[in-house]
């Protein structure tokens, strides 16, 4: 029995250590890409490809994010010894070099992930995606983020990762999935910018939470623009919206607002009250709402259909419980 909890506590330890509660956003990214880039893909009478591509780009994803999570542990096995001794590495619950074989071990499964998807599909671009990805995630790692600038990277991960979902289609789908990348990783961008002072509030922490949420804004503006572009047939008429009155798109951009503002509420308390406790509250609700932003995004392309992308949501809500999400 003692043999069993122990194992059991080591896997529950490796789950801190890659932030398992994040991953859904991941898996978002990757389903939005794939809806946008099958929309417009349809729409030019292009290929679809199966579902075990769809498995392994979930796969490529899950092993891509998760090594980010853990070599960032490992990179900061030093700071996190003095500022957060809690975590897994720092508390001894799981050794650095154990934790950078991990790494490696998920990083690897990842980028093979994607390549098998390039083999299968005779199109680089997914391998292409996968190797950028990885060196990103390395670049950022091992010491892109101590700098201001160190968010972009993040930013450039998520764009990343939205086009690897695109991928199969990205030579018909490469405008519109390019757009909405961009989307997303200018709204990780500004998650970033918020999530910097989380842990330590500064005298500049409002300034900095004030350009964090204009650029979560900004991102979010481009996510109407888009909306709008495509309602007047600036990427084609896409299939779903030829049956589509006014009153869909009224409704959607109600639930888009309702969602806008419970992320408006939670930044403008956090601006009151700069705390710890405000401020983690507000990275994990920009964090959960990387899944609202991917179904809102791909349901301009993709329809109704894209809503089930919020379906990770409660999966993410009931991880994040368990595991703690920054």
């Amino acid at each position: 029995m003692a043999k069993r909890d122990s194992f059991g506590n080591k896997l529950l330890s490796i789950a801190e250590l890659c932030r398992i509660a994040n991953l859904p956003s991941a898996w978002a990214d990757i389903l939005c890409g794939w809806l946008v880039g099958e929309s417009v893909a349809y729409e030019s009478g292009g290929e679809h490809p199966h579902g075990l591509v769809l498995s392994l780009l979930l796969l490529a994803t899950s092993g891509l994010y998760l090594s980010g999570m853990v070599w960032n542990d490992v990179f900061d096995a030093e700071t996190d010894l003095r500022e957060r001794p809690y975590r897994p590495i720092p508390s001894g619950r799981v050794s650095r070099s154990s934790a950078a074989l991990l790494a490696l071990a998920l990083m690897g499964i990842g980028w093979i992930s994607g390549a098998a998807v390039s083999r299968h599909l005779h199109n680089s671009a997914t391998v292409i995606i996968a190797s950028l990805l990885v060196a990103c995630i390395l670049l950022y790692d091992a010491g892109g983020k101590h700098f201001v600038w160190g968010v972009l990277w993040l930013g450039a991960c998520r764009f990343g990762n939205v086009l690897l979902g695109a991928s199969p289609w990205l030579t018909a789908a490469v405008v519109p999935a390019s757009l909405v990348a961009l989307i997303n990783g200018t709204y990780v961008v500004g998650l970033s910018v918020c999530a910097r002072p989380e842990a330590r509030p500064h005298e500049g922490v409002r300034r900095t939470l004030w350009l964090g949420a204009l650029i979560v804004a900004l991102a979010l503006l481009g996510g109407l623009a888009v909306a709008l572009a495509a309602q007047q047939g600036a990427f084609g008429r896409l299939a779903w919206t030829r049956d589509c009155g006014l009153t869909v798109w009224l409704a959607v951009a109600a639930l888009a607002c309702a969602w806008a503002m419970n992320l408006a509420a939670v930044l403008v308390r956090a601006l009151r009250q700069p705390q710890p406790e405000t401020l983690q509250a507000a990275v994990r609700r920009l964090l959960q709402g990387i899944i609202f932003l991917d179904a809102f995004l791909a349901l301009i392309f993709a329809g109704p259909v894209a809503l089930m992308i919020l379906l990770l949501g409660p999966v993410s809500l009931f991880l994040g419980r368990r595991f703690a999400p920054t």
